[in-house]
């Protein structure tokens, strides 16, 4: 938690080993994220998700950008289903 929890209660989960960053993956001009700001009500099925591969904290990270204002929400979610 933060102060933006404070403000909007949203959380921020981090993914602070990277498999991309150990293993050397990652190209010169490539960004990666290892965080994602979300609501704290779908944390634990997106950290199930991560634990399964069915997603990662990048992934989640740009689906945000793209949604209410970098938060990732169950709209967001949603939308990358289809």
């Amino acid at each position: 938690m933060d102060q933006r929890t404070l403000h909007d209660g949203t959380v921020t989960l981090a993914n602070i080993e990277p498999e991309w960053r150990k293993s050397g993956e990652l190209g010169e001009d490539e960004e990666r994220h290892d965080t994602v700001r979300i609501l704290p009500e779908l944390a634990d099925m997106q950290l199930t998700m991560y634990f399964i591969g069915d997603s990662d904290v990048h992934d989640d990270h740009m689906l945000a950008l793209k949604h209410n204002d970098g938060v990732l929400n169950r709209e967001a979610i949603e939308c990358s289903c289809y």
